[in-house]
């Protein structure tokens, strides 16, 4: 086996509490031959200290302190830095099994691929004890060529776990010649987006049926806020899968139903507390987002299948900001019950 350098890029903001964990996995690994690139995005908790320290304790460790710009910001700074010939990214609140980066690059010599994904293990935390662990796998799948990477887009991004960057290894120089960085100004699918620029510059993929990154979810998890851009950042994303699609002669016949989720994502988030806006502000912003014309041309090619879309698509037809404002509402406080937003047990229920 090959024993060339791998870089593992870890953007480090607030985790004082994880990072130790994380790096004692990171330096605990089997293949050695590695360098950490700690990215410390102006941190103003405890985590620069713990970066220094292990750069003080081990030669592998890279620490750049640079001020606050997000995590995606980090980690290019991170891929700028990286002198590997390969490259990982491993999230500072996480943890990894002691053989996760040989047995990545392994796979990826043995099978000559441009991209490894392992499986994963959900470990989550309620005040610092572990209520449950879940393992993802995929099996043992490989991708040849692009017909079969492509062959079919929805599952290979969504069931394959292609939305996340943690379980993979990539050529640092399909990277670097490409220019495949990550977007800075937006706030969501950065990683999905980074692994959509990246499938295009490669022709194969496999995976290893263990879960070797141990993905850990607290309950601050749980939170978030009203965001006014989200629907922008939505429907950027959409149309960046859109444009992938169409370069590549992959149908789009599941993305018009993806820009009506976009929309009523952020008709509920009208009803969350950390909004401001009064209530005809709020019709406002339905008002704009059912007058959007990539929203308009979704509907005009949608056709529901389930109830649920059919439900929706009923409701957007109406076209009646009051009547989608309210039905938004009901659906927000279903989604809650069920999905466990301010209950945390009923999240461990569906999670484990």
């Amino acid at each position: 086996m090959s024993n060339d350098c791998i870089s593992i890029i870890v953007p480090v903001y607030n985790v004082e509490k994880y990072l130790k964990a994380c790096l004692e996995s990171l330096l605990g690994q089997s293949y050695h031959n590695i360098e950490v690139i700690l990215v410390d995005d102006g941190s103003r908790d405890n985590s620069p200290i713990i970066c220094d320290y292990y750069a003080a304790i081990d030669q592998r460790v890279k620490v750049i302190h640079k001020e606050n710009g997000g995590a995606s910001a980090a980690r290019n700074t991170g891929i700028k830095a990286a002198k590997g010939k390969y490259i990982m990214f491993v999230d500072s609140d996480d943890y990894v099994d002691e053989d996760f980066v040989k047995s990545m690059i392994e796979c990826m010599l043995e099978k000559f691929v441009d991209m490894v994904v392992c499986g994963y293990e959900r470990v989550i935390l309620n005040k610092n004890k572990v209520l449950c662990r879940k393992s993802i796998t995929y099996g043992l799948a490989e991708y040849k060529n692009k017909d079969e990477l492509y062959k079919d887009f929805y599952p290979f991004f969504d069931n394959k776990g292609f939305n996340t960057l943690w379980n993979k290894i990539y050529h640092a120089n399909i990277i670097k010649d490409n220019n495949i960085r990550f977007i800075e100004n937006i706030n969501m699918a950065e990683d999905f987006l980074f692994n959509l620029k990246y499938i295009q510059y490669v022709t194969s993929c496999a995976f290893i049926d263990k879960p070797l990154y141990k993905y850990v979810i607290s309950e601050n998890y749980l939170s978030n806020r009203y965001e006014p851009n989200t629907f922008q950042n939505r429907i950027f994303v959409l149309n960046n899968i859109e444009g992938f699609l169409e370069n590549n002669g992959l149908s789009k016949e599941a993305i018009a139903f993806l820009y009506i989720k976009a929309a009523y994502a952020h008709f509920m988030m009208l009803y969350h507390k950390d909004c401001s806006l009064t209530y005809e502000e709020k019709l406002q912003v339905v008002s704009q987002i059912i007058n959007n014309t990539q929203f308009n041309d979704s509907i005009e090619k949608f056709r529901p299948k389930g109830i649920y879309e059919k439900v929706l698509f009923y409701v957007i037809k109406s076209r009646n900001e009051k009547f989608i404002y309210r039905f938004a509402g009901i659906v927000r406080r279903v989604y809650i019950k069920i999905k466990g937003d301010v209950c945390f047990k009923w999240y461990l229920k569906i999670m484990c």
